[in-house]
C-alpha cells in the first residue's frame, strides 16, 4: 500500500514536443508578433496534458516525496485475505517490500532514493539493493529477500528522485503533440480574451480533444 506522493521537477526539459514553427503553422501565423506568445503556449499546453495524463513527454528530472515507504503482502494480498486471518500464519502479515509506483512516466532511470531514518538522519537507499521496472508505470521495489528501512513518521520521510520522459520530439505520441497544438490553437484564436485577462472559450469536443487525451492517461491503461 502506497502513501500518498507529489512531485517537483528538478530539471526542466531542454526541448518541446512541438516547435514553433509547427505551432505557427497551426494558427496560420506568418508573422513574428507572436512569437513568444506561441513558445509560452505551447509550454503551458504540454504542462497542463502532463499533468492530466500523469505523463512526462520530454526528458524531465522530477523528485517524488511519499510520508513512508509501501507496504505489501500479508492482509493486501487477495489470495492470503480469501483464507481469513491466521495469527499463526506469518504470510498474514505485511512486509516493507510493496514497489513504489511512478505516475510520471515513461520511467527512464532513478537517480536516488532517500529516505529518513528513525533517528532523524537522511539516508541513501543502496541503489543495487533496488529491483526497477522501466517504462509505464515505473516501479522501484527492494531485490528479492530485501525489505524497505523503517522511516521516521515526518512528511515527506522519501525521497525518489527520477528521470522519466523521452529525449526527442520523434519520440513523443502523436496525439500529445495533436493536443498540443490544438490548445495553442485555441488560445491563440482567443488570444485578446487571455490578454485581456478572461477566460477563452472551451475547445469543443466535436474536434475529438477530450478523446485523445483519454487515450493518453495513465489511469487509461493501467487503471
Amino acid at each position: 500500500m502506497q502513501a500518498e506522493s507529489r512531485y517537483e521537477i528538478v530539471t526542466e526539459p531542454v526541448i518541446e514536443p512541438v516547435t514553433l514553427d509547427q505551432l505557427k503553422r497551426q494558427c496560420n501565423v506568418t508573422i513574428t508578433d507572436y512569437d513568444q506568445d506561441l513558445i509560452d503556449w505551447g509550454m503551458a499546453a504540454r504542462k497542463l496534458i502532463e499533468g492530466a495524463t500523469g505523463r512526462a513527454f520530454i526528458t524531465t528530472t522530477f523528485k517524488m516525496y511519499l510520508d513512508a515507504l509501501p507496504m505489501g503482502g500479508g492482509y493486501w494480498n487477495r489470495d492470503i485475505r480469501r483464507q481469513g486471518p491466521d495469527p499463526n500464519d506469518p504470510r498474514w502479515l505485511p512486509t516493507y517490500n510493496a514497489p513504489i509506483v511512478i505516475q510520471r512516466c515513461p520511467l527512464q532511470s532513478i537517480v536516488s532514493l532517500q529516505f529518513t531514518a528513525m533517528d532523524g538522519t537522511l539516508q541513501t537507499y543502496d541503489p543495487t539493493l533496488l529491483r526497477i521496472s522501466l517504462g509505464t508505470p515505473g516501479r522501484v521495489a527492494p531485490e528479492y529477500n530485501q525489505f524497505w528501512p523503517w522511516t521516521r513518521p515526518v512528511n515527506d520521510a522519501v525521497q525518489l528522485t527520477f528521470v522519466a520522459g523521452v529525449d526527442t520530439a520523434d519520440l513523443v505520441p502523436p496525439e500529445a503533440k495533436a493536443l498540443i497544438r490544438l490548445l495553442v490553437a485555441g488560445w491563440y484564436s482567443h488570444r485578446e480574451l487571455i490578454q485581456s485577462g478572461e477566460v477563452p472559450l472551451e475547445i469543443p469536443d466535436t474536434i475529438g480533444f477530450n478523446g485523445l487525451l483519454a487515450s493518453l492517461s495513465y489511469g487509461a491503461e493501467y487503471a
